[in-house]
């Protein structure tokens, strides 16, 4: 996860993500529900968001089993006024190690071969030096149950200067924060409480493609 962001939101805000999900209620009402009472008028960002958090349902990946997290994700880095796209599928399992499969999607001679690379155990840490690095680690790199999600959001509610946005693309809403001077948006899906993308400012987006937990590095 690239770490352009600095400041002093809690050095343990991984450890504060954990035990709020020991804290989240098992479920509530149905997430279409959910995002009903999130689109009402009159709300402020993070009521918006709690109610996300308290009424979102399951995701597909909740069904999956396997002693590792599979993340894959879409990134488009721009410098120089160029997009680049990323192609990124990581496997992490609880003892930190895990796999990074990564391959550029755009440039000359296109799709080029992927690099892989093996990670020990505790080389995959989930603890970002602020609390917004620390989700975007988290998300990134963990499956995250329906409760671990609510906490998630839960934190991200808790954030100064969270603004909301509006619908963004099909089901989810958009949040933004700030970040050093830097806008951080997030979309977050209501029938979930998935945060299935986030742009930093111009420089990054990232579209989550698909989240499991799988058996094998594969």
């Amino acid at each position: 996860m690239e770490r352009t962001v600095v400041g002093g939101l809690a050095a343990v805000a991984v450890a504060a993500l954990m035990w709020a999900a020991s804290l989240a209620p098992p479920g509530g009402a149905a997430g279409t529900a959910g995002q009903a009472v999130a689109l009402a008028e009159g709300l402020s960002p993070a009521e918006r968001l709690l109610t996300v958090a308290e009424r979102a349902g399951p995701a597909p990946g909740d069904v999956t089993a396997g002693e590792y997290s599979r993340i894959h994700l879409r990134r488009v880095t721009r410098s120089g006024g160029r997009a680049v796209v990323w192609d990124s599928v990581r496997w992490r399992a609880a003892d930190g190690s895990g796999r990074l499969a990564e391959r550029r999607l755009t440039g000359r001679g296109g799709p080029g071969p992927a690099t892989v690379t093996d990670y020990p155990p505790g080389a995959l840490e989930v603890a970002g030096p602020t609390a917004v690095t620390s989700v975007l680690d988290l998300i990134g790199l963990r499956y995250l149950d329906r409760a671990e999600r609510a906490a998630v959001l839960r934190v991200v509610a808790g954030l100064p200067g969270l603004a909301y946005r509006g619908p963004a693309r099909a089901g989810t809403l958009g949040f933004t924060v700030d970040v050093a001077g830097t806008p951080l948006t997030l979309a977050v899906r209501t029938t979930t409480g998935e945060i299935v993308e986030w742009d930093y400012g111009d420089a990054q987006r990232v579209v989550v493609v698909d989240r499991a937990r799988v058996s094998a590095l594969t």
